[in-house]
């Protein structure tokens, strides 16, 4: 059941169309003109509207103008009689879905009118997938936008997905957001830590078991795969598993079955599987640890995080995240010191989005006044990362005469960014450029 407004000044005509939309089982808004039209769509929004470009106080074309600006995702269907055809193109230049000529045909007028609402529904699907993205994943820098960009295509499908990256990049939060924004989101999502388990229990957990399959095996026992049909499996560090376990999991990616420990009954299950790994999978290929057949079928589609150390832009954002999310968990009123923020960006994070997030939650705990200094963080300081340089040739370039100043400065105020900045008397974003475009800080 969808809302549909309903625009036309020809009584009958409006109230007949009306009827044959609510046998179809939608819920119709109807107005006999522009001005009244516009006064509903001040109110709420409607998936679909249907309007006569000859309205009796304004042309059609205006109404699908301002429809237009104020409604961006609602579809728009125009009437038109025969000798109003090039208006009605016209309309639909502008942003209506289609046109359709009086009389009507209610065959195919409601054809028409259920292609119009899948289009909506597709439109707003994936404006809701954006948000979903955007609300749980902080992407500053290209890399992570262009990562969104692929979840975003890759969320709607069951395609198998494989993600790669060192440990606490958040592969785990990329595999959740996947689940959330498909189809599935509201069928179960269980992660399993492949590395935390031997292979044994690894397959009872994942396959299950019958009553004296082994040793303790005390009763029938439905696996993870039958437990999240429908759902999504998140095998995290699934370089970390067995060949013998490999094929087994290649069938339940190939044919979709099961076979519990100690059973010889095939069952189907309906599974999306992600997985995920740090480890390099064509190295452990040839080293005869992992399945090349697995490994094919596993990335369909390969999402690869980089450190964040390689997407320095990102740091600020999360860390302000990190901070607004255990403010209020410890009820406290905090904010960075600038020189904390330097450091923050200059830090090499070998732990990744976990350090930090790790890092920000004790500096919340620690910080005694309404400022987080840089010890409150309890990281170790690198020291010497910019080097003072006094090497300048007699004859170079001005480029680099300026990027060696900035490094004799940088050293100067240990890294301190702002003093620095202060010092060279330019802007803190223009010494930012600078040092991305002499890649001076790629720490």
């Amino acid at each position: 059941m969808s809302e549909i407004l309903l625009v036309d000044d020809e009584t009958a005509f409006r109230n007949m169309t009306a009827l044959l939309l609510k046998d179809a089982g939608h819920r119709v808004t109807t107005a006999s003109d522009a001005q009244t039209a516009l006064q509903i769509l001040a109110q709420k929004s409607f998936p679909l509207m249907i309007f006569d470009l000859c309205l009796p106080d304004k042309d059609g074309l205006f109404l699908l103008q301002k429809v237009r600006e104020r409604h961006l995702l609602s579809e728009v269907l125009v009437l038109t009689g025969h000798g109003s055809i090039d208006t009605a193109v016209k309309a639909m230049k502008k942003g209506a879905y289609d046109y359709l000529v009086k009389p009507i045909n209610p065959d195919n007028f409601l054809v028409v009118v259920e292609k119009a609402l899948e289009k909506y529904r597709f439109k707003y699907e994936l404006k809701r997938l954006k948000n979903s993205f955007k609300q749980n994943i902080i992407a500053r820098s290209t890399s992570m936008r262009q990562i969104l960009s692929l979840m975003e295509q890759v969320a709607p499908t069951n395609a198998p997905v494989l993600i790669t990256g060192e440990s606490g990049t958040g592969k785990e939060l990329i595999a959740q957001g996947i689940h959330q924004a498909s189809q599935r989101r509201d069928k179960p999502f269980i992660t399993v830590n492949c590395a935390a388990l031997s292979n044994t229990l690894l397959e009872s957990e994942l396959f299950g078991y019958v009553k004296g399959a082994f040793t303790g095996a005390t009763k029938e026992k439905k696996g993870i795969f039958e437990e999240a049909n429908q759902g999504t499996v998140f095998l995290d560090e699934i370089g970390e598993t067995s060949p013998n376990f490999q094929v087994k999991l290649l069938r339940v990616l190939q044919q979709g079955e099961v076979k519990r420990v100690g059973d010889a009954e095939i069952r189907k299950v309906n599974v999306r599987i992600i997985a995920a790994t740090n480890k390099d999978l064509d190295k452990e290929i040839i080293q005869g640890n992992f399945r090349k057949d697995l490994y094919y079928r596993l990335q369909v589609i390969m999402i690869h995080i980089p450190p964040l150390r390689e997407r320095k832009e990102d740091i600020l954002p999360l860390a302000l995240h990190f901070l607004d999310k255990y403010q209020k968990k410890y009820q406290k009123k905090l904010k960075f010191h600038p020189d904390t923020l330097d450091f923050l960006e200059s830090y090499p994070w070998p732990g990744n989005v976990r350090e930090l997030e790790n890092a920000v939650e004790r500096a919340v705990i620690v910080a005694n006044g309404p400022q987080i200094n840089i010890d409150d963080l309890g990281l170790k300081r690198t020291e010497g990362k910019f080097k003072k340089d006094n090497s300048v040739p007699s004859i170079c370039s001005l480029a680099e005469v300026e990027k060696r100043h900035i490094l004799n400065v940088l050293s100067a105020t240990k890294g301190n960014k702002r003093q620095a900045a202060r010092i060279l008397k330019i802007g803190y974003n223009t010494l930012w450029r600078k040092l991305k475009k002499y890649q001076i800080d790629k720490a």
